[in-house]
């Protein structure tokens, strides 16, 4: 170790720091072997489980809109048209529910949070994003989980 507690630079330590930023594990591999891919104490569904009370709203894409304001640099409310007119992102995940289900090889479509967050601006004090939904439900997070790398203001599943 030197003196500032950084690990010493060598070629092990630049290549796993670049499988990292890649997704890899420490092996160099993407995934995991077929037999691990599955958690411990998860089961798999081909399905999508409901999750919700069963009521779902009905909003025309007419009524549809997206605002993005507060601790921003730029105030944000577009159209169900405006938001399908910003940069698209897809890409396939797995899901391991807390509830002990698992789905693989999702195929997800939607506006990347950090194009949102290049698009609004957040000042250098905001710390967390509040999400409110047509239907009254709020959560909140803080700014460096919405703004994952594979992060998603997904319109698309599967097709």
């Amino acid at each position: 170790m030197t003196d500032d507690n950084e690990p010493p630079e060598s070629k092990l330590t630049r290549s796993k720091q670049r499988w990292a930023r890649e997704g890899k594990f420490l092996t160099g591999k993407v995934t995991r072997p077929e037999e691990q891919r599955l958690p411990p104490g998860q089961h798999l569904t081909a399905d999508w489980p409901v999750l919700d009370l069963g009521l779902m709203p009905n909003i025309s894409q007419e009524r549809w809109r997206l605002d993005v304001y507060g601790a921003v640099e730029q105030t944000i409310y577009w159209t169900w048209q405006q938001f399908m007119a910003q940069p698209q992102t897809q890409f396939v995940s797995d899901i391991h529910c807390v509830t002990t289900w698992s789905r693989y090889d999702n195929q997800w479509e939607g506006l990347a949070t950090r194009d949102l967050l290049a698009a609004c601006q957040p000042r250098e004090d905001a710390r967390f994003v509040a999400l409110h939904s047509y239907d009254g439900y709020t959560t909140n997070l803080p700014l460096e989980d919405f703004a994952a790398e594979d992060a998603l203001l997904a319109h698309s599943w599967s097709g």
